[in-house]
């Protein structure tokens, strides 16, 4: 095929699609949207599909399809998602995220913490900017597939900026 497009004098990033970029300004920094296809589905909210990509300052959320509400500075997501944040990083099913409160609920959830700890749980709660909850999960600093150590908890406190649990 790439023989005919060659011949037809097509290039590949003729084919390419372009991805639709929406930039929402607020006084602490923009939330950037950019994905395959976008709608605006209200007056202050947007739909975003494939590839979805989210930034505002330091955070970093990709999935399959975000909603975004430009009013709350809430979100969600379906399908694969990543939330990163400088070390930090989460990966799940489908999240709620709220930029204004530095909130979150991610579904079905693993991580790794700045502290280098790996969680998981169903959910992890983000209660601020370096706390979180987690339920039904585990934590470890082993990356063996059988841990050396690991505590599992029904309900647990870790604070990120220290080795802390709660």
């Amino acid at each position: 095929m790439s023989a005919a497009l060659a011949v037809l004098g097509i290039g590949a990033a003729a084919l390419a699609q372009e991805r639709v970029r929406t930039e929402i300004p607020y006084r602490d920094g923009p939330v950037v949207i950019v994905s395959d296809y976008q709608e605006r589905i209200t007056r202050s909210r947007y739909r975003a599909q494939g590839n979805v990509v989210v930034t505002h300052n330091d955070v970093t959320v990709t999935a399959d399809e975000v909603d975004y509400d430009e009013e709350t500075r809430a979100g969600a997501t379906r399908g694969k998602t990543r939330f990163a944040q400088g070390k930090q990083w989460l990966t799940c099913s489908h999240a709620e995220f709220d930029f204004a409160g530095q909130t979150g609920v991610f579904y079905e959830a693993s991580g790794f913490t700045d502290q280098q700890f790996l969680i998981q749980g169903r959910p992890i709660r983000r209660t601020g900017p370096d706390t979180y909850v987690v339920q039904n999960g585990f934590m470890t600093a082993c990356q063996e597939e059988v841990p050396k150590w690991s505590f599992r908890m029904s309900r647990a406190g870790i604070r990120v900026s220290c080795t802390s649990l709660t």
